[in-house]
């Protein structure tokens, strides 16, 4: 009864691969905005798109891509 054995492989595998690959992104830009500087960039960044993200929620009620990425842009 290891920890591998307790994991549903369809749906947890995603998990992990989706934050494996959100983890490489983030690092890659980090790195870039606090050589240049820019740190306080990402988080006005990521502070601007949250109220499109939940105006998008409230208007289509679900949480599927298209309607979530429209909300960021």
């Amino acid at each position: 009864m290891g920890i591998l054995s307790d994991w549903n492989w369809a749906l947890d595998g995603w998990i992990v691969a989706a934050g494996v690959l959100c983890a490489i992104a983030s690092s890659l830009l980090g790195n870039f905005l606090v050589l240049g500087r820019m740190s306080m960039l990402g988080d006005a960044i990521s502070h601007a798109v949250l109220p499109g993200l939940a105006a998008a929620f409230l208007i289509s009620g679900s949480r599927n891509s298209i309607p979530m990425f429209l909300g960021a842009v």
